[in-house]
């Protein structure tokens, strides 16, 4: 008989995160992050790489709530880089076709990160994947907007809801351009075990 996956605390406002675990078989609690929480980016600090910035933004997620009570806790952080450039969450429509305007017909990287604690112990990692857009017509882009709801998206884009009209292709893990590196979770949490997907 295998193993009961263990049941996490996610510090996250991301639905997608919550889904991704339960599809590999975790028992999930959610609590929102502290809105007012400062997050670091790219253009703040040039000693700032994109895994420093998502590492440290999921270590301060973790940071803003309590978590007494719970065993595992994971809090995760995503953003989109291009030449140097980071493209978090849009602001707003505008800004969202702006970024895929930027991102169409070139290839960028999607960081996602993780921090993991349990009782004293934590651990903080990524992964990183690139993805390759098509070359996108303007009204290509207003469509996919149209349908696809962003403004909550790194990069103003879903990979899993819509991903085929935009992208040509990746390389890497899906789950992290989902915005979630699950495959360095598992084995983190239970290197020896192999959880049912």
């Amino acid at each position: 008989m295998k193993p009961k996956a263990p049941s996490i605390l996610l510090v996250s406002q991301s639905p997608r995160r919550r889904e991704i675990l339960e599809t590999f078989g975790f028992r999930v609690q959610v609590q929102n992050p502290r809105a007012s929480i400062p997050e670091v980016n790219l253009g703040e600090n040039k000693m700032n790489t994109p895994e420093k910035v998502v590492c440290e933004n999921a270590k301060r997620k973790a940071g803003s709530v309590s978590t007494a009570g719970h065993d595992w806790v994971l809090s995760s952080d995503t953003i989109v880089v291009l030449n140097g450039k980071q493209y978090g969450k849009p602001r707003n429509k505008k800004e969202a076709l702006l970024f895929l305007s930027e991102l169409s017909g070139k290839t960028h990287q999607v960081f996602s990160s993780y921090y993991l604690r349990r009782k004293s112990q934590s651990w903080t990692g990524y992964d990183v994947s690139h993805v390759t857009f098509k070359k996108l017509s303007r009204s290509q882009i207003l469509d996919y907007l149209k349908q696809v709801e962003v403004m909550d998206k790194a990069g103003a884009y879903a990979i899993q809801n819509g991903g085929e009209r935009i992208i040509a292709g990746f390389q890497g893990s899906f789950y992290t351009i989902m915005g979630l590196p699950i495959e360095k979770i598992i084995a983190r949490i239970t290197p020896k075990k192999i959880i049912r997907q």
